[in-house]
């Protein structure tokens, strides 16, 4: 599926309030077969045990992008890990969560807990980029990091993986 996601994403130091209903929440694994272009697989890990896996293409930028989403089988999600030469214990661990804040959902990822690069950030889709501009964020979202490439997943990759090393 194409997909253009317009989203905004912000460095989270406070936490959530409690006042916020949860949405939705999984446990994301995800690595980069390149990063020019991003090319990425993923896998999602329910409660349940339901297990959902993705490849996916994102276009640069930093407000907008263009992202093409296609599901595969657990099957072409190991061969794609294999040919890559990604091992499963290096790929991103997320744990993400969605929450319900006004008319928006913010979805809180969590980055590889337990480990001296752990951080926790904070999206917001919007249907415009006139709408995302226009966002008045709350102050406990924290440091806005839209624009900084420090912050893509792919360059987080590059930098604790060391992996497919064509950045920014």
């Amino acid at each position: 599926m194409i997909n253009i996601e317009i989203e905004r994403k912000w460095l989270l130091e406070q936490g959530v309030p409690e006042d916020l209903t949860l949405m939705d929440k999984y446990d994301i694994y995800q690595g980069y077969i390149s990063t020019k272009p991003e090319v990425r697989i993923r896998k999602n890990v329910y409660k349940d045990g339901l297990k959902t896996y993705m490849l996916e293409f994102k276009s640069d930028g930093k407000l907008k992008r263009t992202e093409v989403q296609i599901p595969i089988r657990e099957q072409e999600f190991k061969q794609l890990l294999e040919v890559a030469n990604i091992k499963e214990k290096e790929l991103i661990h997320k744990k993400y969560r969605a929450y319900k804040y006004s008319d928006k959902v913010i979805e809180v990822s969590s980055v590889d807990e337990g480990t001296e690069n752990h951080f926790i950030y904070a999206e917001i889709e919007f249907p415009t980029a006139t709408a995302a501009r226009g966002f008045k964020a709350p102050d406990w979202l924290g440091k806005e990091v839209t624009n900084e490439l420090n912050y893509k997943m792919k360059n987080y990759w590059v930098r604790t993986r060391g992996k497919n090393k064509e950045v920014l």
